[in-house]
């Protein structure tokens, strides 16, 4: 996954783990640490439910934070899909609204992990804004198609998630989709009819750019069998035909060459044509195939 900076917005919560002391039955005190805020971190994500409870028993804060991304209990169990854990931390007080220092919430972190189950027990408290905005201003469904769950993308959109917004740099759900290849993703998102199929996101790019240069053929000819244009160029000027190219997938660039719509010669705005590309990246496959067909 690619890096994404963390948000500086002062609405979000820093939290600390809160000591407290409480006295047990053999009369000694017990004084949660921030060791134990690390050990209910780890019962939580590996879902050790019987752990979590005797660690809560201790008093230990439920919505203490640690790691470098200053998660909370509940976070890393909504992570790694274990329902249990989150509904008993959420009846022990844990608070769903809080964000760690990327911006997630509960629900983009749920989305992460593609359990639905946990999905839908986020979404049914009504805390969290099914269109929230997390790490590099994306939103739950982006998420879900980013890490090819389509399931939960189709929950998200029958529970009023916005598939025409857009993050950061422009890139919408579709983009995403076709970034992570994920083909059944992609058919349900253009089966939506919101999202223009050659819109631009980052650099530029239209979806059917970033399923090239992810090398995925089947999601380039899905996306060209229903309109997608391949002969847009980005904001470097490459073509799909460059961008296929720079990953060396001999099978996308046999079928971008095919539709013979893309002038093999056609040059960026570095002056590099495909073969260029091919050449410099060292895919010696694809540079013989381009000289086949005609590449000077």
């Amino acid at each position: 996954m690619f890096c994404v900076s963390a948000s500086s917005d002062p609405s979000r919560t820093e939290g600390t783990t809160v000591t407290t002391t409480r006295t047990t039955g053999d009369n000694s005190a017990a004084t949660p640490s921030p060791a134990d805020c690390r050990d209910l971190s780890v019962a939580s994500r590996r879902g050790n439910l019987e752990e979590v409870k005797r660690l809560l028993s201790r008093g230990i804060d439920v919505n203490c934070r640690r790691g470098k991304w200053s998660w909370t209990p509940v976070m890393p169990a909504a992570r790694w899909g274990h329902s249990n854990v989150v509904k008993l931390l959420v009846s022990k007080g844990a608070d769903v609204s809080l964000v760690d220092k990327d911006g997630d919430n509960i629900l983009r972190l749920a989305c992460m992990g593609g359990h639905l189950e946990t999905v839908e027990f986020v979404l049914s408290l009504n805390v969290v804004d099914i269109n929230s905005r997390g790490g590099g201003s994306r939103t739950p469904v982006m998420t879900a198609a980013e890490w090819r769950h389509r399931d939960v993308v189709e929950l998200l959109v029958s529970k009023g998630a916005d598939v025409s917004l857009v993050d950061v740099n422009g890139d919408n759900i579709l983009h995403w989709a076709c970034w992570a290849g994920h083909l059944a993703t992609v058919k349900f998102v253009l089966s939506l009819n919101v999202v223009d199929i050659n819109s631009r996101g980052g650099g530029s790019r239209t979806p059917v750019m970033r399923a090239a240069l992810r090398r995925h053929r089947d999601v380039v000819e899905l996306l060209v069998s229903k309109g997608a244009d391949v002969s847009l160029v980005d904001e470097d000027g490459d073509n799909t035909l460059h961008l296929a190219c720079y990953r060396g997938h001999l099978e996308t660039v046999k079928f971008v060459l095919s539709l013979n719509v893309v002038d093999i010669d056609a040059r960026n705005n570095s002056g590099r044509t495909a073969a260029d590309v091919a050449r410099r990246r060292g895919h010696t496959p694809v540079l013989d195939l381009l000289v086949s067909h005609g590449a000077q």
